[in-house]
């Protein structure tokens, strides 16, 4: 967002601020847990903070650090830590690629239009788990059990 910020005041931009797209990506269990997110998003609507909207992308994995979601945070989803400041939320399952990127033309012409935050919140798993020594079934039996039945998804 800083840096977004930055780049806008050297182009120096009129009021709407749309020179600069700012897009941050997160982490399904880093979003909601790290305080540096909410105090972003609290700066910014913030005369000398705002960037003129973010697109927000969340890669959803549902295994927040091999931890179950009601471990790490208290709400249903990870996204819903922007409900407070009126951030619309795109859900999408990314397993269907076209609807990601149906997702992410509109939450970029959402910006382009209104200047101001979306969430587009990617929902998946990692095959492998949390990463390449975890041992996804350990921790998530049920969870993967399932993902393994699964057919691949389709090759780009």
């Amino acid at each position: 967002m800083g840096k977004a910020r930055a780049k806008i005041d050297d182009y120096g931009a009129n009021e709407d601020k749309k020179v600069v797209l700012n897009i941050q990506a997160h982490g399904d269990s880093a979003f909601p847990g790290q305080g540096a997110s909410y105090e972003a998003l609290g700066l910014s609507k913030l005369p000398n903070f705002s960037c003129g909207g973010t697109v927000h992308i969340i890669t959803n994995n549902q295994v927040g650090f091999t931890t179950e979601p009601t471990n790490y945070r208290s709400f249903q989803h990870s996204s819903d830590l922007v409900k407070p400041f009126e951030v619309p939320i795109l859900r999408v399952n990314s397993s269907d690629v076209d609807a990601v990127i149906k997702a992410c033309r509109f939450a970029v012409d959402y910006w382009a239009k209104f200047g101001k935050d979306v969430m587009l919140d990617m929902i998946g798993y990692r095959y492998y788990g949390h990463n390449e020594v975890d041992e996804p079934s350990f921790t998530q039996p049920v969870m993967y059990k399932r993902i393994r039945e699964m057919p691949t998804p389709p090759k780009q």
